[in-house]
């Protein structure tokens, strides 16, 4: 028996462009032909397309996910020392974290953290959130303090 294989993204592209020009309704009897030829597929044929499908899809779901954790590190970059986190929370240089931030390529292939890393990633963004919580209440004390000092010396009474 043929081995079944996910569509390359070539095969992919190329079947996206063929329904480029057709109607809504045409991709739509397209789409329908393909699962009427899908739905009669032998179970073994089925799962053995499906365990393909997953296989293929992995890629693009570790791409996403990349992606995702770039996109909201990149959007508190202003806000935070990623070069602190690395060297407090990863034992890193301020090098390695900006590459997987950002995706460069190292040894050939885009870095990127590992599950556990983004976990400590999280666990390093809440640590500083406590940090900063804390210093904001203090703040708010000395303030406070502050403005009470302030009226007793203008009244005279301490």
């Amino acid at each position: 028996m043929k081995k079944t294989t996910f569509f390359s993204n070539e095969d992919l592209d190329n079947i996206l462009r063929g329904m480029e020009g057709l109607t809504t309704d045409e991709k739509e009897a397209y789409l329908d032909a393909r699962l009427k030829e899908l739905e009669s597929l032998p179970d073994s044929s089925k799962k053995e397309l499906q365990e393909a499908a997953r296989a293929g899809m992995q890629p693009t779901l570790e791409l996403a996910s990349h992606i995702s954790v770039m996109n909201e590190l990149q959007r508190i970059g202003n806000i935070v020392s990623f070069a602190s986190i690395a060297k407090d929370y990863f034992g890193k240089s301020k090098f390695w974290i900006h590459q997987r931030i950002n995706g460069y390529l190292v040894n050939g292939k885009p870095a990127c953290f590992t599950n556990e890393q983004i976990v400590r990633m999280a666990e390093a963004l809440e640590d500083i959130a406590k940090q900063m919580q804390e210093a904001a209440a203090h703040l708010k004390v000395i303030a406070t303090q502050e403005r009470s000092t302030v009226k007793k010396l203008e009244t005279g009474k301490e």
